[in-house]
């Protein structure tokens, strides 16, 4: 049986990798088009995460140690994104992002010329959020309650903005989801949300239940 691991601070690379090795094996196997799908996901939604981290260091009163893991773990996410673009077609792309790489300090006028290039990036490789903007019953919101307390709650809740003495602090999901743009918070549970290694660290949650995580953490 495969356990969740939730962390919506910390990077997605594993997300990447476990995209790109599935998406060989399923090219392989004759599902080029799902692979094709997973990667197109896993792209945008960790675009979205880059810009959502961009948002954090750019405010002023941001705890320096937090600063520092947003620096990394965006450098971590200009490392991936390069390759997911490859794998989705767009190697002029993925060349320029591999020169921000390398250019990457984390000042913070820096970080703001970045998210315009990241800004016009998702809007050529966007997040579908088609599939998570829907109607969630009573039934589905517990489950995603249930899935919570079980899974995220032990390291987020009452956690607020995160203990400033740690780079990569978990942080209040509720509170994260009135912060953050709501399509860079879905991104979180898209790219942040993963099961172990028994299923490849890929996030084991239906399109359903992280609607209704979506819902749960930004309405109630």
């Amino acid at each position: 049986m495969w356990r969740l691991r939730c962390n919506m601070t910390r990077a997605a690379t594993l997300r990447g990798v476990a995209a790109l090795c599935t998406a060989a094996v399923l090219a392989v196997g004759g599902g080029a088009a799902r692979a094709n799908d997973d990667t197109a996901r896993i792209l945008g939604a960790e675009i979205l995460v880059v810009r959502a981290d961009l948002a954090q260091i750019a405010k002023p009163d941001l705890p320096p140690m937090h600063r520092t893991g947003f620096v990394k773990r965006i450098d971590g996410a200009l490392g991936m994104i390069p390759w997911l673009l490859i794998a989705a077609g767009d190697p002029d792309a993925a060349a320029q992002v591999e020169e921000w790489q390398r250019d990457w300090t984390g000042d913070v006028r820096q970080g703001a010329r970045l998210d315009k290039v990241l800004k016009e990036l998702s809007s050529r490789h966007p997040l579908d959020v088609s599939a998570f903007d829907i109607g969630v019953s009573h039934a589905d919101l517990a489950e995603a309650r249930a899935i919570h307390e079980a899974y995220c709650a032990g390291c987020h809740d009452g956690y607020g903005t995160g203990d400033p003495q740690v780079e990569l602090a978990s942080r209040d999901l509720f509170w994260m989801a009135r912060d953050e743009a709501t399509e860079q918070f879905l991104a979180r549970l898209v790219n942040g949300v993963k099961g172990d290694e028994t299923i490849g660290f890929v996030n084991p949650l239906t399109d359903k239940q992280i609607a209704a995580l979506w819902k749960l953490y930004t309405y109630h």
